[in-house]
């Protein structure tokens, strides 16, 4: 694989000027931020350190479950890095490295062999083995299951243990599997464990057990996680015998007991409430590249949403320089596609790339253009829809109160409906008729421009269990994907990719608003070190941090 072009070698702390503060402070204040504390910051108080070996980190939504195939969120991939062990790992920009599995190779377009480390043990003294790695990853084909990482898995054929080896077969070519082991997909469980009670698994009277540096000690669902040393950890010992986990949801509160030292640290900092931390006193808050980005998709099978002027009429309704500016403080990029240009340029000249996203159209804000385009439609006096918006997430609320402002302008209703972020996300898992508008947010799974496309463009993923929420079924896209997945050349695949994001504009399928930096916040006397990377979640991020 080549090395992606790096972005960003060191995180850095945001300097910003007084005026770009007070911008996004109005902003935000329009966009209803929450400037109160509540009940939530209780088990911040509560998890204040009893002694210097306890690290206190902060988790900004509540897991769902401690098991991975049943919660996807990067703030639970973060807790979930510390217990589980991935059958590779990244390296900052996306390198696959040795982790469980020691080496790997692939034999054909459509097998891949992975040798499994020996001497390795769980947190119960049990040996990791084959079979463990081969069972953790085929319960993510079970439909049984419902994992939440299903869609990796549609060209998975059979995935079989033999002796201290792996072999996973294919249906046809995927170019994107490679990553798969190193994801949290990948990540490697006991199966003796699992099988004494699949149906708790994950909840506070079944906690899983992994191979990391820490175990998991206890679960209070909406107030804490606690971790603990595994005391079979061979690797490197980090300085805190327990971690714990307060769960937070509200952004104030968060940044309260971080400046009050009842927390050390958390990488839930929301993007829509960088005005009150950047210069927030007694924190140090580092930003580094994602790769990730957030816009809405469109149900072009649903209503008036299958009218391709009304989706023009939406997209030009949006003023994604103006969100770019107001969240961001220009630390993002107003996007044309699903796939932000970084990941293009890992494989690409960039020079290639910026001619190529020049052609796409980009629907730049103008509501002249967007009445415009309402009256050519067949709903030239508008229509009513909803919009689900997830609770706990500023941005996803600040886009959708921007696109419900502007849309209301040129004769569309937008009703915001606020609901728990896994219900919401079910919906689009459900995929029943109807999906409308959807706010979606996504972080990379892997370093391919075929990443996103792979989970959103597909017609094989418009169906009960995918994530096409914009129902865009053409025979164009899925022959384009598959030529995509199966080449072997990266630079081609990515080519193939950019074609599709000029079929994705032209259609307006979805309309990505702005890429994203990350961003993590300590108080001080700790440190973030470089080499921290999109990828952060899925590897073992205590490595990055610095006592002093």
């Amino acid at each position: 694989m080549s090395k992606p072009r790096k972005l960003s070698a060191v995180p850095r702390r945001i300097v910003l000027p007084a005026a770009a503060v007070l911008v996004a402070a109005l902003f935000l204040a329009v966009a209803g931020a929450s400037a109160h504390t509540d009940s939530t910051a209780a088990p911040a108080a509560k998890a204040s350190k009893s002694a210097s070996t306890t690290l206190t980190w902060a988790l900004g939504t509540n897991p769902a479950s401690l098991f991975g195939p049943y919660y996807f969120s990067t703030s639970g991939a973060a807790m979930m890095s510390l217990v589980y062990q991935t059958g590779l790992a990244y390296g900052t920009y996306g390198q696959l490295q040795p982790q469980v599995i020691s080496s790997w190779k692939q034999t054909s377009p459509t097998r891949y062999v992975y040798t499994v480390k020996p001497g390795q043990k769980f947190s119960d003294g049990t040996p990791v083995t084959a079979k463990d790695v081969a069972f953790s990853l085929a319960i993510n084909v079970d439909p049984k299951i419902g994992s939440r990482f299903a869609a990796l898995f549609v060209s998975v054929k059979r995935i079989t243990a033999s002796g201290n080896q792996v072999i996973v077969t294919l249906k046809q070519p995927d170019s994107t599997w490679r990553y798969v082991p190193a994801q949290m997909a990948g990540y490697v469980f006991s199966k003796a464990s699992y099988q004494k009670n699949p149906n708790a698994y994950g909840t506070p009277t079944a906690l899983p057990v992994g191979s990391g540096p820490y175990k998991y000690q206890s679960f209070q669902p909406n107030s804490q996680v606690v971790l603990v040393r595994n005391p079979h950890w061979t690797g490197k010992k980090y300085p805190w015998d327990k971690i714990v986990m307060p769960i937070i949801p509200n952004a104030q509160a968060l940044l309260l007991a971080l400046q009050n030292g009842t927390v050390d640290g958390t990488f839930d900092v929301p993007s829509s409430s960088l005005s009150q931390w950047i210069p927030a006193q007694g924190i140090v808050l580092h930003t580094f590249p994602s790769a990730g980005w957030r816009g809405f998709s469109i149900d072009m099978t649903d209503g008036p949403f299958a009218d391709l002027n009304v989706r023009k009429a939406i997209a030009y309704s949006i003023d994604k320089a103006g969100l770019v500016k107001a969240l961001l403080y220009g630390a993002g990029q107003p996007l044309k596609c699903i796939v932000p240009p970084s990941m293009f340029k890992s494989v690409l000249p960039a020079k290639e790339v910026d001619s190529a996203l020049a052609k796409i159209p980009g629907y730049d804000y103008d509501l002249s253009k967007a009445k415009a385009a309402l009256k050519a439609s067949k709903y030239p006096n508008g229509f009513t829809t909803t919009l689900n918006v997830p609770d706990g997430c500023g941005a996803c609320m600040a886009i959708s109160q921007n696109l419900q402002q502007s849309l209301a302008q040129i004769g569309i209703t937008v009703k915001l409906n606020v609901m728990p972020g896994a219900p919401r996300f079910q919906v689009i898992l459900d995929h029943d008729a109807h999906l409308g508008l959807q706010v979606l947010g996504m972080g990379p799974d892997n370093p391919d421009p075929a990443n996103y496309p792979s989970i959103l463009w597909p017609s094989d993923q418009a169906v009960k269990g995918g994530q096409n929420s914009s129902n865009w079924r053409t025979s164009a896209v899925d022959t384009l994907m598959k030529q995509s997945l199966a080449s072997a050349n990266r630079a081609a695949a990515a080519r193939l990719i950019l074609k599709g994001c000029a079929l994705e504009a032209q259609q307006v399928s979805y309309i990505p608003i702005f890429t994203f930096p990350y961003a993590v916040a300590v108080k001080k006397g700790l440190n973030v070190t470089s080499g921290i990377g999109p990828f952060y979640s899925t590897v073992n991020w205590l490595q990055y941090l610095r006592v002093g």
